[in-house]
């Protein structure tokens, strides 16, 4: 039925969790755009407070409310961590469109925060970005849920402190989950190979993901800024490169995430291994090293044997374009931006 969705959300307002009427809200402001809808900044009059107004702007076909369903409850499970954007409630505009009411980061995302903030940040703070994005997304793993979209603009800064956000293509590693969208240098290069037609997204790529942030968290940059989305997951695919170490870089943290980007998803380590080795990084320890020319070694260059470029060359292409198919059933997208939520 196309209604199956639609009677769910009615049927959850008050029940499954709150719902604001909107006219609630006053002073409401585009903040970003993407995909899949927009963000809107918001005041809740009854309490001054700031929040996020997050719309569908697709059409409203049972799938797509499938989508708001399936994130009204995974926000709604996940809503205590402290590292996770807090789930309000819902709102329903006129044609029974609704928006998620989540809270709103004052700082932005974590590539704005970057751009604006780097020079300024030490170690410490670095350190307390990536231990708190890891913790976030072990807490989704122990709960079974595979977040598939983690990148920076997915990631946002409230009062100094991390916050994982958007969560409409997480899903249960019960489900089928060879569906992908995101941020093409963050996604886990398996999905882009032909003789791997079959992988489907795991939590180790969502470690995958997580490697690659750790790095940007460590550099500042975008990894391999300098070359085009179709050049990125090829080098990457056939000549398995990995960015760059930026010097200065604390050892134990370069190792933590080497191992979360390995080709190998056997190889990568758990959310919670991952978790563990963070927390024990002791920036004052007397033994403490950093990265430099005389005692780093560079990512391995070396050819993935039994790989094709062509086909890795087509699949990529066909990513781009939204035209890859997998099978019959699942086909991967691509959503560069996703929400920008910037200022």
């Amino acid at each position: 039925m196309p209604n199956d969705y639609l009677n769910i959300l009615e049927e959850g307002r008050n029940k499954e969790f709150n719902f604001y009427p909107f006219d609630s809200f006053s002073d409401i402001t585009l903040s970003g755009s993407g995909g899949f809808g927009n963000v809107y900044k918001a005041k809740y009059t009854a309490a001054d407070m700031l929040v996020a107004l997050k719309s569908y702007e697709k059409s409203y076909e049972n799938s797509d409310l499938k989508e708001i369903v399936n994130e009204l409850r995974i926000q709604k499970n996940v809503d205590i961590h402290q590292n996770i954007i807090r789930f309000l409630g819902v709102t329903k505009q006129e044609g029974d469109k609704y928006l998620l009411v989540l809270q709103w980061a004052d700082g932005g995302t974590l590539r704005s925060y970057l751009e604006k903030n780097f020079l300024d940040m030490n170690w410490n703070k670095k350190l307390q970005f990536a231990t708190q994005i890891v913790s976030a997304v072990n807490y989704l793993h122990s709960l079974d849920i595979i977040h598939r979209d983690i990148h920076p603009k997915n990631i946002l800064i409230h009062q100094e402190n991390i916050k994982l956000a958007d969560f409409g293509l997480s899903r249960r590693i019960t489900v089928n989950s060879r569906c992908n969208f995101g941020a093409l240098r963050y996604i886990d290069p398996q999905v882009f190979m032909r003789s791997n037609q079959n992988y489907e997204l795991s939590k180790k790529s969502d470690v995958y993901s997580v490697g690659m942030i750790m790095w940007e968290i460590s550099s500042g940059k975008i990894p391999f800024c300098s070359i085009d989305d179709l050049d990125v997951q090829r080098e990457i695919c056939f000549n398995s490169i990995r960015e760059k170490i930026v010097e200065g870089t604390p050892i134990i943290y370069l190792n933590i995430y080497q191992e979360c980007w390995e080709n190998d998803p056997d190889i990568r380590p758990t959310m919670d291994q991952v978790y563990d080795s963070l927390k024990k990084i002791n920036l004052n320890s007397p033994v403490f090293q950093i990265a430099s020319s005389s005692n780093i070694s560079l990512p391995s260059t070396t050819l993935i044997s039994n790989t094709n470029s062509t086909d890795i060359e087509l699949c990529i292409s066909g990513f781009l374009t939204n035209i890859v198919h997998q099978n019959n059933d699942s086909s991967i997208r691509y959503d560069d931006d996703d929400y920008k939520y910037e200022f």
